[in-house]
């Protein structure tokens, strides 16, 4: 294939050792009046701007949809974390290096849900763990294991992640607390 198949609720990110973005997963949905198909995908493609490639890599993770994924700088790879599938909730990391996942056996680690949220800093890889009521959590990939950072927005649906270089600082925007959209920012300066 030249292009990966469609899907949705994949996992992307930059890698910039190489210079390539990856998706990794993802779900096909096909709803008819008489057929119901949900197919999760546990591929990986890369895009350099013009061309998408497939990716044999070996152990990769199990077919899975709504991971998140992010560069580690302290690994120098790409982690991701979490995710579901038609029947489970993983609650698993793990850590592409030199073309070959490796899962990861930290001793402490988020919970188990999708649709969690994952960027990186030049220090850390922090994920967001947003779906429930209260405040989200932020977790911090050390390069080799989980580390409970300091408390996160308030927990919410649908928002978007990144790192602003410029700033210094991971940025969060938007989602759904509730049943209300929200318009706010949070930000992460430091991560220790």
């Amino acid at each position: 294939a030249s292009k990966p198949p469609e899907r949705k609720n994949f996992s992307i990110a930059f890698d910039p050792g190489q210079g390539l973005i990856m998706i990794f997963g993802g779900i096909y949905v096909y709803r008819s009046k008489t057929i119901h198909i949900q197919k999760p995908y546990n591929d990986a493609w890369t895009f350099d701007g013009k061309t998408w490639k497939q990716l044999e890599l070996k152990n990769s993770p199990d077919a899975r949809y709504g991971a998140a994924m992010a560069f580690s700088p302290e690994s120098k790879g790409i982690v991701l974390f979490g995710g579901a599938d038609n029947t489970n909730k993983f609650a698993d990391t793990y850590l592409l290096r030199n073309g070959e996942w490796t899962k990861q056996e930290p001793d402490d680690s988020p919970g188990n849900a999708p649709f969690l949220l994952m960027a990186s800093n030049n220090q850390d890889t922090v994920l967001v763990c947003s779906q429930t009521e209260g405040l989200a959590e932020t977790w911090l990939w050390k390069g080799n294991g989980w580390v409970k950072g300091p408390d996160g927005p308030n927990a919410r649906s649908g928002a978007g992640i990144a790192y602003d270089g410029n700033a210094k600082c991971i940025l969060l925007f938007g989602g759904k607390v509730g049943n209300t959209h929200e318009d706010s920012w949070w930000q992460l300066t430091e991560t220790k």
